[in-house]
């Protein structure tokens, strides 16, 4: 537990760093682009190789050792922050030198994210697993809360120089913990196999493997598709919400509503480090949810009448989100053997990033073809909802929040009555690893 602790502390001061970084580096290209249309360009550089390079990482990871797998994803990602230093000290820092870094960052977080994930489950025993992953989401709900405020107090001070300095500067403890600790030893199934599984097309099997070993496992296999579903929902509910609180209110009141969110998420991540999260964590999982889509729901009646509605209901929506995904995670490290664990941790994020761009482009088509002309012709509705939400253009985002939290609401208490699902978590389930073809289907 003091080796995860190490790694834990040098992982948040790096975190916060990078995230200071590129809060900076968005504002200076929005600056310099001052287009909507080519800031979301660069978001899917952040996503698209992450998803295309997660199955291989993932199979790497598991044949490397995890801990020289995190040195070099950030190793690399010190080497793109020093470069953008010296290029911006030098005032040679263009828009093509940020579409070329960011792919680069993606690819090697396809490493970094599953290395940590799986080193939880060597470092730390199951008992204390749900606590860890509570740790590991906690940097997130820091920098949520810190990094707005001190990115924007930093530029005026120390401009965008100082503050890549400071990401620069922030890598050091991550590295030199990395580099003096030690990981307990997990025996890897490429030294079980042939000489030529270093080949491509070995780690293209591997990773094809561990997605038929998913499958295999029927209970796991629904929990994987609910976990999957659930940040298709979160894509869904943070385009929709953030736009509306834009449209209808004002720039402070935008900045309280983001704290409230990053509090909420600190808040979540800190109960689930010291807590550990719920006995059943499957049904932690669900209760959650449940809430989630109670709290969209007054969202989208609310959020017009009292910036209060909106603050403590986006509180308490970010809390529940360290304690579902940090149960979740607790669930596979108990469940999957140490020697998978990274691709199946790579496959995850591959599959969450992925669900995410759809749910973007979804929804806008939604609100705009469907929610905003239903909410304009349906006098019904008009009478029942427009005194919460009003009948302005834009007022369809409300109702879409209205539909997606009983969307929520009604697959999660579907899923109560799924006994395979809830068996998730039985003792009976147990994973076993031989020399044997990993089946494809569940036996």
């Amino acid at each position: 537990m003091r080796t995860f602790l190490s790694v834990w502390f040098g992982q948040f001061v790096s975190m916060l760093g990078s995230k200071l970084s590129e809060f900076a580096l968005a504002i200076w290209a929005y600056r310099q682009i001052g287009s909507v249309t080519q800031v979301a360009l660069l978001v899917v550089l952040m996503y698209l190789p992450t998803i295309i390079a997660a199955p291989l990482a993932g199979s790497l990871v598991d044949r490397w050792n995890r801990r020289w797998a995190m040195i070099l994803s950030d190793s690399v990602a010190a080497g793109c922050s020093f470069t953008a230093l010296l290029l911006s000290l030098s005032g040679n820092l263009q828009l093509w030198h940020i579409y070329l870094g960011v792919p680069i960052l993606a690819v090697f977080s396809a490493f970094q994210a599953p290395a940590y994930s799986a080193a939880i489950a060597q470092l730390v025993p199951k008992r204390h697993q749900g606590r860890a992953n509570g740790l590991a989401d906690l940097p997130q709900g820091v920098a949520a809360i810190l990094t707005p405020l001190l990115a924007t107090w930093l530029i005026g001070i120390v401009k965008l120089n100082g503050i890549l300095l400071i990401d620069c500067l922030t890598f050091i403890p991550a590295l030199v913990i990395l580099l003096s600790v030690r990981f307990p030893h997990v025996t890897h199934r490429a030294q079980l196999g042939e000489a030529q599984t270093k080949k491509f097309r070995k780690l293209l099997q591997e990773s094809i493997s561990s997605w038929n070993y998913i499958k295999a496992k029927a209970s796991l296999f629904k929990l994987w598709i609910f976990i999957i579903l659930t940040y298709f929902t979160i894509g869904m509910f943070d385009i929709s919400f953030w736009l509306l609180v834009i449209k209808f209110g004002s720039v402070t009141k935008f900045g309280i509503v983001v704290s409230s969110a990053g509090c909420g998420m600190l808040a979540g991540s800190a109960a689930m480090s010291t807590w550990g999260g719920p006995k059943r964590r499957v049904f932690g999982i669900l209760n959650l949810t449940i809430l989630q889509g109670l709290v969209i729901i007054i969202l989208g009646l609310g959020i017009k009448l009292s910036l209060a509605i909106a603050s403590v209901g986006v509180f308490i929506y970010q809390l529940a989100d360290p304690i579902i995904m940090g149960s979740n995670r607790a669930i596979w490290q108990s469940k999957v053997p140490m020697e998978l664990q990274g691709r199946v941790f790579s496959l995850q994020l591959m599959f969450q990033r992925a669900a995410l761009i759809p749910a973007f482009i979804i929804t806008g088509v939604l609100v705009d073809r469907f929610f905003e002309p239903f909410l304009t012709n349906n006098q019904f509705i008009q009478g029942a909802l427009g005194q919460a939400i009003g009948n302005e253009p834009g007022t369809g985002i409300c109702l879409f929040l209205i539909a997606l939290g009983i969307a929520k609401i009604l697959l999660s208490a579907m899923l109560y009555r799924d006994p395979l699902l809830l068996s998730v978590e039985a003792p009976s389930l147990k994973h076993s690893l031989d020399k044997s073809p990993i089946p494809d289907r569940p036996s």
